[in-house]
């Protein structure tokens, strides 16, 4: 093969992992790693998006959250498929680790 073959291949493949790593949310917050770093940390939460499902403002749901030493963050609606993608990694991680 020759060199600037070998570059080519290089670059093309340095692009395609790039774009395989940007597309599933690892450049994301919340993402597989995050999760994995926050299971270790105790910090145990579930991420939503888009309209929340349940009123924030419940009492029984802040209650059940302090019980089950699990948290529920909202983004909101306006994210992006990345994030989308990392979020769904993170969750996840999060549900394995609340079922076993």
């Amino acid at each position: 093969m020759k060199k600037s073959k070998k570059i080519l291949f290089a670059v093309f493949l340095l692009a395609l992992i790039l774009l395989t790593v940007f597309q599933f949310g690892l450049f994301t917050p919340y993402n597989y790693f995050t999760a994995i770093r926050d299971v270790h940390a105790g910090k145990i939460q579930l991420i939503e998006y888009g309209e929340p499902l349940l009123p924030t403002t419940d009492s029984a749901i802040h209650k059940l959250e302090d019980s089950l030493g699990v948290k529920t963050i909202s983004l909101g609606c306006v994210i992006t498929t990345q994030e989308i993608n990392g979020i769904k990694q993170y969750n996840y991680v999060m549900k394995e680790f609340l079922n076993h």
